[in-house]
């Protein structure tokens, strides 16, 4: 390999992605790449100062992302279940994420879970944030990454 690995983060702005970001920039063996709906951002800009190169990619839009995993070696995954335009629909996304990811070459996966609520409870307590992303991890264990994390 020549130069650093690639790590692509989605939510680069966000919480959990901008300490990912932070986290990656401080341990300095891998380029980072945030992604983001909006690279014209002060927030992008920023992160563009601290030598992130930013990449336009949307969760809603997975396809989107394509161009943001492409040549990257790990990618990390989360999804907003909060944002009004996702709610439910986060399971399905999120696989169609990995999905583009895999088909993008992404060896590693690191994946923003929570458990299973719905197992772990006889089916007694329903939070679906939670148990859509479980559900979402144990389908990214079926695709064939070379890791998961």
């Amino acid at each position: 390999m020549i130069g650093k690995p690639t790590i692509a983060i989605l939510g680069a702005l966000g919480g959990q992605g901008g300490s990912v970001v932070n986290s990656f920039l401080e341990d300095e063996s891998f380029s980072v790449r945030g992604v983001t709906s909006n690279v014209e951002s002060d927030a992008a800009k920023a992160l563009q100062k601290r030598g992130v190169q930013m990449v336009a990619g949307n969760v809603k839009d997975p396809k989107s992302l394509r161009h943001a995993f492409e040549g990257a070696d790990t990618a990390f995954i989360v999804v907003n279940f909060w944002d009004p335009d996702i709610l439910v629909k986060e399971g399905e996304l999120t696989k169609e994420i990995m999905k583009v990811a895999k088909d993008s070459g992404v060896r590693h996966v690191i994946f923003s879970s929570l458990a299973n609520v719905e197992k772990v409870s006889d089916q007694s307590i329903d939070v679906p944030h939670f148990t859509l992303k479980a559900k979402a991890f144990e389908h990214l264990k079926t695709l064939g990454f070379d890791y998961i994390t």
